[in-house]
C-alpha cells in the first residue's frame, strides 16, 4: 500500500525546531496507521550518526491511529526540543516537554520514518499489530504495513548562546 510522507521545516530557533509532516494515502481505499510520533524524526549529522532521543516521562496512554480516506492528506506538527535547551518547568503534556533530541552544532539531514510490520509495538499503549488490525475491522479500513520515508530536510543547528540563557 502506498503511503506518502512529506516533511517540511516550518521554523527554527536555537531552542525549538518546528516540522510539519503531511501523511497521504495514495490508495483507493481507507487505511489505518499509527499516529506518527515525534521520535520517528531521524536526525543524521554530517558523519552519518543518528541523534539520540531522550524522554522525561514514561507514559501509559490509549493507542492513537490515523484513518486516511483515499487520496486524503493530513498534516501533523512536531515541535522539537534540543537536549541543550532546558525543559519547561510545567508539564503541559506536549512532545516538547516529554522528548528531547541530542543535537550538536552543525548540519543535519532530517527525515521521517514510519514502520509497521509484524514486530510493531507502541510503548505507550502496548498495542501490537494484531490490536491495530482489530481496530481497523471496526472502521472498516485496511491496516497500512510497510516502511515509508519522507523526503530529507537539511538544516544547521546552532545551540542557544549561554550568555543569553538567563
Amino acid at each position: 500500500m502506498a503511503l506518502q510522507l512529506e516533511l517540511e521545516l516550518v521554523e527554527k530557533t536555537s531552542s525549538q525546531i518546528l516540522f510539519k509532516l503531511v501523511v497521504g494515502n495514495d490508495e483507493s481505499h481507507k487505511v489505518l496507521i499509527p499516529r506518527p510520533e515525534i521520535i520517528g524524526l531521524e536526525f543524521t549529522d554530517a558523519k552519518g550518526v543518528h541523534a539520540e532521543w531522550y524522554t522525561r516521562l514514561l507514559v501509559s496512554a490509549r493507542w492513537s491511529g490515523v484513518a486516511l480516506e483515499p487520496l486524503e492528506r493530513k498534516p501533523i506538527l512536531f515541535l522539537v526540543r534540543p537536549t541543550v535547551v532546558p525543559c519547561p518547568n510545567d508539564n503541559d503534556y506536549s512532545d516538547y516537554y516529554r522528548w528531547s533530541v541530542e543535537l550538536r552544532p552543525g548540519p543535519y539531514a532530517v527525515k521521517y520514518v514510519l514502520t509497521v510490520n509484524k514486530d510493531y509495538f507502541d510503548g505507550d499503549s502496548h498495542y501490537r499489530l494484531e490490536d491495530v488490525q482489530k481496530a481497523a475491522v471496526n472502521m472498516p479500513a485496511k491496516v497500512w504495513t510497510g516502511k515509508a520515508e519522507s523526503n530529507v530536510v537539511n538544516f544547521e543547528f546552532k545551540p542557544p548562546d549561554p550568555a543569553n540563557a538567563r
